[in-house]
């Protein structure tokens, strides 16, 4: 097993997560749209896989 890696997945994972939820935790409203955003895209997603189905 080595002992350095030369890029920590896991690292990067985490500080990207610190990050986005600092700017969330400032700013409701702009985590409000993403998460509506989000949603909407979901059922789009799940409606077309229902009718190719």
């Amino acid at each position: 097993m080595k002992e350095s890696k030369p890029y920590d997945a896991v690292a990067e994972v985490r500080k990207h997560r610190k990050m986005v939820g600092i700017i969330h935790w400032n700013n409701p409203e702009l985590f409000r749209a993403k998460l509506k955003a989000a949603r909407e895209k979901y059922h789009e997603r799940l409606l077309a896989s229902n009718i190719e189905s």
